[in-house]
């Protein structure tokens, strides 16, 4: 678009648009930048405070399981040497001991099984545990001769068909006097037991979404181990890339970072390494999740005005319901707090002649709902169990705007409001006004969804709109009629009585050709006056519907025929051959008077504006299910400015043809209403001082 070409005060307009939206543009980058490194900065500290401390939370962790296993290897030094070999009643006297440790070591502890190891870490005795159970001593040989407490790399074992971490701690047994060790207490501990809760209970100091706080195992050289809120995961290294948080734990990096996690969610981190125990811990969240809230606040100040222009839209009419919407509200609420309400409660459902619906979200399903929304959806269809699936009854798919709206408006507690077109379970099309209402009862949360057929209503309202468009074309044409009929009523008058009053006062002193001249010319402008009255009133009540139409099988080479050899004397006193061309033995079904008007008057007109010596063809032909006429000039043709007006009111100006003749202005008019009743088309193609092509279509008469 060239601005230049607009006046002064629209440029500065245009300019000052512009402007606005780069400085909104700019704004909005700005913002968004600014927030961006705001929130980092925060969830920087956030991060780093929520390692230190869970850090801190796992390393005592470690330490309280060793201590546990050096006071569970002297508690039993205590019960009479068991340590230096036991016998079959020595054993006897340990399970004794022990059956009142194992449920608190297991449950509270995770010490899942218990051995006791000679000093070559060759010859294990199972204490407690399955003595079916496989133990790797190959691990432990790097600890033998250990003088403290150790605990070996994480390690896992198939359980039900995922991998679950275990962990040995190896106690040293070195009597008195003694430098080596001459025996070991080993407990095999399942971690899960004690330390993953330690670190679920961080999810709720970073987000709502999962994983928001993993312990990572970098001891084991080929898998990378990660304890997390959604459980174990195993990820190989080999295809690790320092866009990966991964990555930089495998390098034992530190502090904070930002990369993919084992999900490829781009996230922000902060890693604590912990050398005493080998373990790294890091504490994340998705970038999208802290950068998501900035980018919705850009957005919503965007599209806040076209949602105020929506909601005053609707206001109006949801105003209406409102009252009775909040009183079936309380009642739900009601029913769902008070059981000796329900028998009323649901007289109330199921006699409205709304659906109504109860959905429970955490479920994901329609928990209940009353007939009226069975007999809407065909529900029944569904069978016992009927899930939440908008794409299934939505006809048009929610995009991400709509359903990011509405679930912002329910998380506030707000209702929310629409209108939505449905497509029910049996595929019945309809239109829905929605009022969407959360109820909280207890712990629980649903929502109360109502819904009313307005298809009814939209086809009404569609109807109205029509209708007023058609009034409004009526009414245009009917002042254009008025125009018309006001000068065409009166133009023939002004030469008529020009004639008679000449007639009248000069009848004595005219000769008798003198009299019968002008008596001729008084019949030949009555005469036109009489056939404008005749198609006026077949125009009118043609177009008010109230013409006598009776269609019957009509042959067109007979109908053709009959119209050439009417106007053969016009034809001739022009020196105009007139021709036929038929490419159709069916007959068509119409009126036969109508189709005679019809090829009258634009065989009439093909005459009146073709020059002396031209030519006039006449033909027909099967298309298919119709018939098309055509009468086509060698005359004057019509300019393209005026084909579109040549079936309109405004185009039924009478023009004189090349021989002067006079017309009514409203064949062409006739013609098109009549072509219309038999349900045909009518079209004209032309080339100024080429001549013209008139073209309509009449259906094939079937048996």
């Amino acid at each position: 678009m060239n601005i230049s070409a607009f006046p002064a005060s629209l440029r500065k307009i245009y300019l000052l648009f512009g402007v606005l939206t780069m400085l909104t543009v700019l704004a909005g980058i700005l913002f968004y930048l600014v927030s961006s490194s705001h929130v980092e900065e925060d969830i920087r500290i956030k991060l780093e405070k929520v390692s230190d401390a869970k850090k801190g939370e796992v390393e005592q962790w470690f330490e309280a399981s060793i201590a546990d296993g050096i006071e569970l290897l002297n508690s039993m030094e205590m019960r009479g040497g068991l340590l230096k070999g036991l016998d079959q009643s020595e054993k006897l006297i340990f399970d004794e001991t022990f059956t009142g440790w194992r449920k608190y070591l297991r449950e509270d502890k995770g010490f899942v099984a218990i051995y006791l190891l000679d000093a070559d870490l060759k010859k294990l005795d199972t204490l407690s545990g399955s003595s079916g159970e496989k133990v790797e001593l190959k691990m432990l040989q790097k600890f033998k001769g250990t003088l403290k407490p150790v605990l070996s790399d994480f390690f896992s074992e198939k359980k039900e068909f995922t991998d679950h971490p275990y962990i040995y701690l190896l106690v040293p047994y070195i009597e008195t006097g003694k430098k080596t060790p001459q025996r070991y207490l080993l407990v095999k501990i399942d971690p899960t037991a004690n330390l993953l809760p330690r670190l679920w209970s961080a999810t709720t100091l970073l987000g709502s979404q999962e994983n928001r706080l993993v312990v990572n195992i970098t001891t084991d050289p080929v898998y990378h181990w990660v304890l997390g809120s959604d459980g174990l995961k195993r990820r190989d290294l080999v295809d690790l890339r320092p866009t990966d948080l991964a990555y930089h734990i495998e390098k034992n990096d530190t502090g904070f970072i930002s990369g993919k996690d084992y999900k490829q969610e781009l996230s922000y981190a902060y890693l604590k390494s912990s050398p005493r125990f080998h373990f790294t811990l890091v504490a994340k969240i998705s970038r999208d999740e802290i950068l998501g809230p900035v980018r919705d606040v850009f957005w919503k100040t965007l599209s806040g005005v076209s949602l105020t222009l929506v909601i005053l839209f609707i206001s109006s009419r949801l105003m209406i319901k409102h009252e009775e919407n909040e009183a079936l509200k309380k009642a739900m609420e009601s029913e769902l707090e008070k059981e000796k309400n329900e028998k009323l409660l649901n007289a109330i459902i199921e006699s409205s002649p709304d659906a109504i619906m109860l959905v429970e979200p955490a479920k994901g399903a329609l928990t209940r709902f009353n007939k009226r929304a069975e007999e809407m959806f065909a529900l029944n269809l569904a069978g016992p169990t009927v899930k939440i699936d908008p794409a299934k009854f939505h006809k048009k798919p929610v995009t991400d705007e709509e359903k990011a709206l509405q679930q912002s408006t329910l998380a506030q507690n707000n209702i929310w409001r629409g209108d939505v077109e449905y497509i029910s379970l049996d595929g019945r099309e309809f239109w829905g006004n929605v009022v969407v209402t959360p109820i909280q009862s207890g712990k629980d949360r649903f929502f109360m969804v109502r819904i009313t057929d307005i298809t009814q209503e939209r086809k009404i309202l569609t109807d109205l709109q029509e209708l007023t468009e058609e009034l409004k074309r009526a009414d245009e044409e009917k002042v254009k009629f008025m125009s018309v009929l006001a000068h065409d009523l009166r133009s023939p008058f002004h030469p008529l009585l020009n004639i008679l009053d000449m007639l009248s006062s000069d009848y004595d002193t005219m000769n008798e050709g003198e009299r019968k001249h002008f008596l001729e010319s008084a019949g030949e402008i009555a005469g036109r006056y009489f056939e404008f009255l005749e198609s006026l009133l077949n125009w009118s009540r043609a177009s008010l519907g109230k013409i006598s139409f009776n269609p019957k099988p009509v042959s067109p080479i007979t109908v053709i025929n009959e119209t050439i050899l009417l106007q053969e004397h016009l034809a001739t006193e022009k020196g105009i051959k007139q021709t036929t061309r038929i490419n159709t033995s069916d007959d068509v079904n119409a009126d036969p008077e109508m189709l005679r008007t019809i090829l009258r008057n634009l065989l009439v007109n093909a005459i009146k504006f073709t020059h002396s010596s031209g030519a006039v063809t006449v033909s027909a032909e099967t298309e298919g299910e119709n018939v098309v006429f055509s009468i086509s000039d060698t005359g004057v043709g019509i300019p393209h400015d005026q084909i579109s007006r040549l079936f309109t009111l405004d185009g039924s100006r009478s023009t004189p043809g090349t021989g002067n003749e006079q017309g009514t202005g409203l064949g062409l008019l006739l013609c098109k209403e009549f072509v219309n009743l038999h349900g045909g088309k009518i079209w004209v193609q032309s080339s100024p001082e080429k001549g013209s092509v008139f073209s309509f279509t009449m259906q094939v008469f079937k048996q």
